[in-house]
Parts: C-alpha cells; sequence; structure tokens
C-alpha cells in the first residue's frame, strides 16, 4: 500500500509539472499576440491622428531656432472623440516613443488595457491619476512599460547612450492647441520610494531641493540650466528589479501654439 501511494504521489506530481509547463507556454505564447495586437493598434493610430512636418530643422542641443516648428502635427480632437481619456501625445522618434497620453481616475487601469480600451499586457503611456492633465504642474509623472520589443517605454533606457540625447535632446509632449517641448537634464534607477517621484512642493524651496538631488544622481551631467520656476516631466518604466524603476526628468523650455 505504502509503495502504491507513492505511485500516485509521483504520478500526480508529473501531471502537476505537465500542467504548469503547459500553461507557462500557453502564457508566453498569449502575452507575445497581446504585444503584437498593440504595436498593430497603436500603429494604425499613429498613421490616423499624426502628421509629419516636413519642414522643420534639425533640433541639435544648443543651437538658437530662429522659429521653433514642432516635428509633427497631432489630431487632438480626432484622439479625444475616440477615447475621452487621452489628455495628450508623447514624441521621441528616435526612441519610437510615439504615443498617446492617456489619464485614469486611478493608475491601474491603463496598465493593463490599451488606447481603444481593450485588455493587453502592453497597456499605455499614461499620466499619474493625481497630475493635471495641462502638464502645469511642477513635476508632471507619466508612465510606461519597459516592453521586451521595445514599445511604449521599452527602449527608454537607450537614452543612457549620451550620444542619442545630444543629437536628439527634446522630448514633445502634444495637449489640444499647443504642443510642448522639454529638454532631456537627467537620468537614473530609483526605488519606488525615492523622493525622485515626488512631484508636488509646498515652496520653492522644496523645489529646488529635489533639483538638486536629481542633478546630484543623474547618471550623467548634460549641463541643462533649471530654475525652481520651471515645469518639468518624469518618464517612469520598470526595470528587472520589481523595486526599482529607470527614470528621465525633462525640463520644459517652449510652449508652440498651434499654427
Amino acid at each position: 500500500m505504502k509503495k502504491d501511494a507513492q505511485k500516485i504521489l509521483i504520478s500526480a506530481g508529473m501531471v502537476f509539472a505537465v500542467i504548469i509547463i503547459i500553461y507557462g507556454i500557453w502564457h508566453l505564447v498569449d502575452t507575445k499576440g497581446q504585444y503584437e495586437e498593440a504595436v498593430r493598434e497603436y500603429d494604425k493610430l499613429q498613421a490616423s491622428v499624426v502628421d509629419a512636418n516636413v519642414t522643420v530643422p534639425e533640433e541639435k542641443e544648443n543651437v538658437p531656432d530662429e522659429k521653433i516648428v514642432p516635428p509633427i502635427t497631432v489630431n487632438m480632437e480626432e484622439l479625444k472623440n475616440q477615447n475621452p481619456d487621452t489628455i495628450g501625445w508623447i514624441y521621441y522618434p528616435v526612441l519610437g516613443i510615439n504615443y498617446p497620453i492617456m489619464q485614469d481616475k486611478d493608475n491601474k487601469y491603463y496598465i493593463t488595457h490599451t488606447y481603444q480600451g481593450e485588455k493587453n499586457a502592453a497597456g499605455s503611456i499614461f499620466l499619474d491619476m493625481n497630475a493635471s492633465s495641462d502638464f502645469s504642474d511642477d513635476n508632471s509623472l507619466i508612465y510606461g512599460h519597459n516592453m521586451k520589443n521595445g514599445a511604449m517605454f521599452g527602449s527608454l533606457k537607450n537614452i543612457r547612450n549620451t550620444e542619442i540625447v545630444k543629437n536628439n535632446p527634446y522630448i514633445w509632449i502634444f495637449i489640444d492647441n499647443i504642443a510642448f517641448r522639454y529638454q532631456i537634464f537627467s537620468w537614473h534607477d530609483a526605488k519606488v520610494t525615492d523622493e525622485s517621484f515626488q512631484t508636488i512642493f509646498d515652496t520653492s524651496e522644496d523645489k529646488q531641493e529635489y533639483l538638486d538631488y536629481i542633478e546630484r544622481i543623474a547618471e550623467y551631467k548634460l549641463g541643462v540650466s533649471i530654475e525652481k520656476e520651471d515645469k518639468i516631466i518624469t518618464l517612469s518604466t520598470c526595470t528587472s528589479d520589481s523595486s526599482v524603476r529607470f527614470l528621465v526628468h525633462g525640463v520644459l523650455t517652449d510652449e508652440v501654439p498651434e499654427g
């Protein structure tokens, strides 16, 4: 009887192991399919609402522009008609970042849903639920997945190649009839509890302390001048360590009215 019981346990264990393997394979295939579907969805969206401005001069660091021209135009009206949760568009083409920015009443929904509201592991780029949708906060925090296929913020880590930033110093954000241009000034890893995620400051001194801290922990010194009155954005994406995020900061340098 004892041997029979052992055989039963061994057989049950083998069956369980096979089930786990099958589930793992199914999960990988399903996730890959979701990623591919998300790429198709966002590619289609980009083609329908984004137009390139062919006359835009090359954007180099510290080169004065007679007239700043946004590199693209975005049909925000159409985006909001399709999904009222759309509050903007983010554009940094050298890393393939060309997506709508969403915002929900919590920070969970767009982790697992695309722009169209489809449940998908790729999720969306989204603004923190507590942020002002017009990007008027001292620090506007934007999240995106670190996708293995490079989608969303999956390529953001490549910003560590300093030549990329020197030749492409600006991140663009479009809202309604205004294009905001932000110059990248810092990037680094940070624990999820780190003060780098602070977005509201009680005093100008608190804001200055924050900026000093960001400059101190920056992985590379770009020498970008920032004042405590300046508005900044922080892009956040996950890393291989679940307790750590990779952050990129940009300072608002220009607001360009549409047209």
